[in-house]
């Protein structure tokens, strides 16, 4: 039995377009496994830097800098927090601060003169600092 031509070209066609799009899915699918494996390996090689980053040492003007933010954030604190409880520790903390005329104006007496139930602080310290 022969095929005739046509049948012949129509089969020949059929495996010609199979063999191409087996080839584009292969094509994808290494791709796709390829794009992932770079992901993993950027979070990974990411996660590696920020741990580095976290154990370098800040230069000096750096950390002084985080120690002028730090000091600011206690002012704001001891100065505008008003609340019974910690009220002692709070005072300490500006003395420390604050020259005497400051440190009598935020905290002209011994104890805590608001009553039991008074609760004052600053929402967004942040801003004050920027």
């Amino acid at each position: 039995m022969t095929l005739k031509l046509p049948v012949l070209a129509v089969i020949v066609a059929d495996v010609i377009i199979f063999n191409i799009y087996l080839n584009h899915n292969i094509s994808n699918t290494t791709a796709s496994k390829q794009i992932q494996f770079t992901n993993d390996s950027l979070k990974e090689e990411n996660k590696e830097l920020k741990k580095q980053l976290s154990e370098v040492r800040p230069s000096a003007q750096e950390q002084q800098k985080r120690d002028y933010l730090n000091t600011v954030n206690q002012f704001i604190d001891v100065s505008y927090h008003r609340e019974k409880e910690g009220f002692e520790e709070r005072k300490k903390i500006a003395k420390s601060l604050m020259d005497k005329e400051l440190y009598e104006q935020f905290y002209p007496s011994e104890k805590f003169v608001y009553g039991d139930s008074y609760t004052s602080t600053s929402n967004d310290i942040q801003l004050y600092v920027q």
